[in-house]
């Protein structure tokens, strides 16, 4: 049976709890730090997190769970960056924080399920489960996905044989 992915493999409901994401460049990342925790502050710093592009941190409770993810993002195509950012963390749902525009969000959002989708026809077993992120109210998941779908289909699947 070939593995499918559905709009709810990339995309959780708005009532999900989420790992924030706060994509950054430097200068953000500067004020961000002057007004975070300290503790959160000072994780990123231990981690070598300067809001460079492709920076990643990950900011952890007093308990360990994963409280935050930091990503660094250049000035220019800043969504774009976020692209590959789902395969590098943790399986769970994810919500972008922060500074992005709604435009970025939107775009991050395609290129979130376009990072993660694989097209499944000839698989015979799911790989890594893909992260889920919750999209704000103004993005339909069910759209975004059809995107992804008809821009990652091989051409011979993507019209039927004449």
């Amino acid at each position: 049976m070939p593995v499918t992915q559905k709009p709810e493999d990339f995309y959780c409901p708005p009532e999900d709890a989420c790992t924030p994401i706060i994509a950054l460049d430097k200068k953000e990342f500067e004020a961000w730090s002057k007004n975070a925790d300290k503790t959160d502050a000072a994780q990123a710093g231990s981690q070598g997190f300067t809001g460079a592009e492709g920076d990643l941190a990950y900011i952890t409770g007093s308990n360990g769970d994963l409280t935050a993810v930091l990503f660094g993002l250049g000035a220019v195509d800043r969504a774009a960056k976020l692209g590959g950012l789902a395969a590098k963390l943790p399986e769970g749902n994810y919500e972008f924080e922060g500074t992005l525009s709604q435009d970025e969000t939107a775009q991050a959002a395609l290129y979130w399920a376009t990072g993660q989708y694989r097209f499944g026809r000839y698989l015979k077993k799911p790989g890594k489960a893909p992260r889920r992120l919750k999209l704000s109210s103004s993005l339909d998941g069910k759209r975004t996905h059809t995107l992804v779908i008809d821009f990652s289909r091989p051409r011979p699947d993507q019209h039927p044989a004449q």
